[in-house]
C-alpha cells in the first residue's frame, strides 16, 4: 500500500504538476496572441494539476458517495466551451496561488530534482562496487554517474525580479489588487 501511494506521488508530481506548473511559468513569461491557445493553455494547466492532485488522493475519495458523477460533472464543467469553467478555475484561483507560491514552489521543485539525482547517484554507486568486488570484468557505471554529476552542481533557481510583461502577470496584479 506504502508502495502504491509512493508512486502514484511520484507519478503525479513529475507527470502532472511539473508540467502544468511548467507551462503556467512559460506564459508568464510571454504574452501568446491567440484568446483560443490562451484558453486551452489554461485547461491544459488547471486539468493538469487537478489530475495531480486526483492521482494522489482518488484512493480516498473514490469512497466517497457519487464521487465518479461529480468527477465527470467537474470534468464537463472544465471543458465544455458553454461553461468556460477552466478559465474561471485557473483565473480565481489556480494562477493566484501558483503566483504568490512561486517561490516556494521552484525551490521545492530544485530540491526534488537534486535529491533524485542524489539518490540514484547513490544506488548505483553501490551497484557500481558490488558488479567491481564481485567480477574484477565487470562494466563501468564510472560515465554514467560522472553524467548524473553534472546535474547536482545546478545551483537553484533565482527569484526573478524583474516585471513579467505577459497577460498572466498582468492578470496576476490585477487579482492581487482585489484580495
Amino acid at each position: 500500500m506504502i508502495l502504491y501511494l509512493l508512486s502514484h506521488a511520484l507519478s503525479a508530481w513529475f507527470a502532472f504538476f511539473i508540467p502544468a506548473y511548467s507551462t503556467l511559468k512559460a506564459l508568464s513569461r510571454q504574452a501568446p496572441g491567440d484568446q483560443e491557445v490562451l484558453k486551452w493553455i489554461k485547461y491544459w494547466t488547471v486539468i493538469g494539476t487537478f489530475v495531480a492532485f486526483q492521482y494522489v488522493t482518488e484512493w480516498f475519495l473514490c469512497l466517497m458517495p457519487f464521487y465518479w458523477e461529480v468527477k465527470t460533472l467537474f470534468l464537463l464543467y472544465l471543458a465544455l466551451p458553454q461553461t468556460e469553467g477552466s478559465t474561471y478555475v485557473f483565473n480565481t484561483y489556480l494562477h493566484p496561488l501558483f503566483i504568490r507560491n512561486q517561490a516556494d514552489i521552484d525551490a521545492f521543485i530544485h530540491a526534488m530534482r537534486y535529491n533524485s539525482i542524489g539518490f540514484f547517484q547513490t544506488k548505483l554507486q553501490v551497484l557500481l562496487n558490488r558488479a567491481q568486488s564481485g567480477n574484477a570484468g565487470a562494466f563501468s557505471l564510472a560515465p554514467v554517474l560522472n553524467y548524473l554529476q553534472t546535474f547536482t552542481k545546478s545551483p537553484p533557481p533565482a527569484a526573478s525580479n524583474s516585471t513579467p510583461s505577459s497577460q498572466f502577470a498582468r492578470e496576476a496584479r490585477r487579482t492581487a489588487a482585489r484580495s
